[in-house]
């Protein structure tokens, strides 16, 4: 069961450019000062009650959804709706894009894709929300590889390893 958050006024958000590059030097900083946010978002997504959610990835999409409907504002400030699926979307999305930038000991992207530096949370967001819509009588019930799937075809990496550009 989703535990309803009550908030007094929409979340006002701020998000920065998306992923930074595979081996930059800042790179143990970057993830250590961003495992907040990788921790709130599976925290949130912890209490999806398995047997109200047979599908969490849908539940997960469900939240997105109604995010990008109901959310204010544009590109590194917006306002999200007060509900518990879009505040769960935008958690697990900031950390999907957190874990995003993670690479294996050869340099390749754990996740198998490469959104530019500029991606945003809510780029990532929409890209999910694509997938979801396309792919919804075969999305995986398992919501990290479901964003990970949306990542891969929105972002897909060159032979090298590299994003586009």
């Amino acid at each position: 069961m989703i535990r309803h958050l009550a908030l007094s006024r929409p979340l006002q958000l701020t998000q920065r450019g998306g992923p930074q590059g595979g081996n930059s030097p800042g790179l143990d900083m970057q993830i250590g000062s961003r495992l907040p946010s990788i921790m709130i978002g599976i925290a949130l997504l912890a209490p999806l009650d398995q047997a109200q959610a047979a599908n969490p990835a849908h539940e997960l999409l469900n939240g997105c959804q109604s995010l990008e409907r109901g959310k204010q504002g544009a590109r590194h400030l917006i306002n999200i709706p007060k509900t518990a699926g879009a505040v769960v979307c935008w958690g697990y999305l900031k950390a999907m894009q957190d874990l995003s930038i993670w690479v294996d000991e050869n340099g390749n992207k754990i996740f198998g894709s490469c959104p530019p530096e500029t991606t945003t949370t809510l780029d990532l967001i929409r890209s999910f929300v694509t997938y979801g819509r396309s792919h919804r009588g075969r999305l995986p019930s398992n919501a990290a590889l479901a964003v990970m799937k949306a990542f891969q075809q929105a972002f897909p990496c060159h032979e090298d390893g590299a994003g586009p550009g």
